[in-house]
């Protein structure tokens, strides 16, 4: 599953991508070129609920869009 969402401005927001598991597993990134990309969580289910969610509102969308 992928958060994801665009500014007012049209800015494109970093996402949180949610992988279906109980921990990570380091393969899943090892091709990234840059870590800073995307935000990443894992959870049994594979989708989002508050523990991931309101985070990603927190630490992204909040920062990401508090100037505009």
């Amino acid at each position: 599953m992928v958060i994801e969402a665009i500014s007012g401005d049209g800015r494109v927001l970093r996402p949180m991508i949610i992988n279906k598991g109980q921990a990570h597993y380091m393969g899943w990134y090892a091709k990234l070129q840059r870590k800073d990309v995307a935000t990443f969580g894992v959870w049994e289910k594979g989708w989002s609920n508050k523990g991931l969610g309101l985070p990603w509102l927190k630490e992204i969308f909040d920062k990401e869009t508090r100037e505009s």
